[in-house]
């Protein structure tokens, strides 16, 4: 009986039912309203295949959160490779049979993988993940920490980076 409502949806009296994912889940109901692929109930989790965009999930994962990466190999680019701004977060890969990580993580010599630089601290996790063939000509080919932060870096490997200066795979 709104009269702002003219519709039936999901949302309720007085309440649009605007999707901003597009992902056909109207706001109010979507745990994950700007990622429109699978997430948790809570939205906490972002669930990333092979494909999708790890940057856009960082982007969107709430403070506290974990994206969560799929077996296989994700194509890294830029010079700064994946950034994400203020607030804990961890990225948490897929492993194999006999634990071994199964997330591959690949910047082909075009730039850094991951860069952490806001002061994320060891509730801040990065597990489970190959990180290849990162290259900077500074320092950090496949991670860069700085700025304060001490995240957990776990069951992680690193293969074929290198720097021009120091740190071939990690700079600290």
């Amino acid at each position: 009986e709104d009269p702002n409502k003219t519709e039936p949806g999901d949302c309720g009296c007085g309440v649009a039912d605007t999707d901003t994912d597009g992902d056909g889940i109207a706001d109010c109901v979507d745990p994950c309203p700007n990622w429109p692929y699978d997430c948790s109930e809570d939205g906490q989790t972002i669930f990333v295949a092979v494909g999708q965009s790890i940057q856009n999930a960082i982007d969107v994962v709430p403070a506290g959160g974990t994206v969560v990466l799929s077996e296989g190999t994700y194509a890294i680019s830029g010079e700064f490779g994946l950034v994400h701004g203020v607030g804990e977060f961890s990225i948490r890969g897929a492993v194999d049979g006999d634990g071994n990580p199964a997330t591959i993580l690949d910047a082909e010599d075009s730039g850094r993988i991951l860069s952490i630089n806001f002061g994320q601290t060891s509730a801040s996790v990065f597990e489970n993940l190959v990180f290849t063939r990162g290259s900077r000509a500074g320092s950090g080919g496949a991670l860069g920490i700085g700025n304060g932060s001490s995240p957990l870096v776990r069951n992680c490997v690193f293969e074929a980076n290198h720097a021009g200066t120091l740190g071939g795979a990690v700079m600290i």
